[in-house]
């Protein structure tokens, strides 16, 4: 998690000026970069901040990337972006999404609450536990047997239900760590 919200922290203002001057170099300037006024720049440079402030440094780059290797529109020249056609371009970066994703999904986890699981039990509270429920299990099978028998059916064998089965199968429970399911 701490590498996925280093990789998330937002571009420093001078980080984004550096990568936009950079594509703005290999683009076609806008008129203000070349010729504006200082606070017509500043206002320039500002609504860029304010749109892409919240992106990391990489996926700014790669946006600028992505938008470098896009064919140019109508014109052939490919002029310098506005700040929402890279963020178009940010917005569709599978990396940045999945990692969004992920760091969203950590966050969750560490704020849950773990479940309690109660007191430990002994092994002795554990068979008795385990005992009760193939009792249950056990009383099931014979009640399904007595209403077969009614019905005029062959009932199934009691012999199989001896008590070296039941133990053997108490044991095999037990050792898969699994309890038997509540009846």
């Amino acid at each position: 998690m701490p590498s996925l919200r280093r990789a998330a922290e937002a571009a420093t203002a001078e980080e984004r000026v550096v990568i936009l001057v950079g594509l703005a170099n290999v683009t076609g300037k806008q008129d203000v970069m070349r010729n504006g006024t200082q606070a017509a720049q500043l206002q320039f440079w500002r609504l860029y901040h304010e749109i892409l402030g919240h992106l990391p440094p990489e996926v700014l780059r790669r946006a600028t990337m992505a938008f470098l290797r896009a064919p140019a529109r109508q014109g052939g020249d490919k002029w310098f972006p506005d700040p929402g056609t890279l963020l178009e371009f940010a917005r569709k970066d599978e990396t940045y999404a999945a990692d969004m994703k992920a760091l969203r999904g950590l966050e969750r986890l560490a704020l849950a609450k773990p479940h309690d699981p109660g007191p430990l039990m002994t092994d002795e509270q554990w068979e008795e536990i385990n005992a009760k429920r193939l009792g249950a299990l056990l009383k099931r099978v014979d009640d399904a047997e007595k209403a077969t028998a009614e019905e005029g059916r062959t009932s199934l064998s009691g012999d199989r239900w001896d008590e070296a089965g039941r133990k053997s199968l108490h044991d095999v429970e037990r050792n898969r760590g699994m309890g038997w399911a509540t009846f």
